[in-house]
């Protein structure tokens, strides 16, 4: 009987997709993206968080746990 391949672990495949997403051409292309973007209308509440999440991530190193 053939033995299967070996599927990837999910930790490899998050790292992977992470990599991917950190690409200079898809971070170009997805900030291109309306989902991506946040909305001019969003309250400033909401604005402040968002502002405060990127800081957060960035002092990560972009990492997500």
């Amino acid at each position: 009987m053939p033995s299967q391949p070996h599927a990837p672990a999910a930790e490899d495949v998050a790292a992977l997709i992470e990599k991917e997403l950190r690409r200079d051409i898809n971070t170009r292309f997805l900030r291109g993206m309306p989902a991506f973007k946040a909305d001019s209308d969003l309250p400033e509440k909401f604005k402040l968080l968002l502002t405060q999440l990127d800081k957060a991530e960035r002092r990560a190193g972009g990492r997500r746990t």
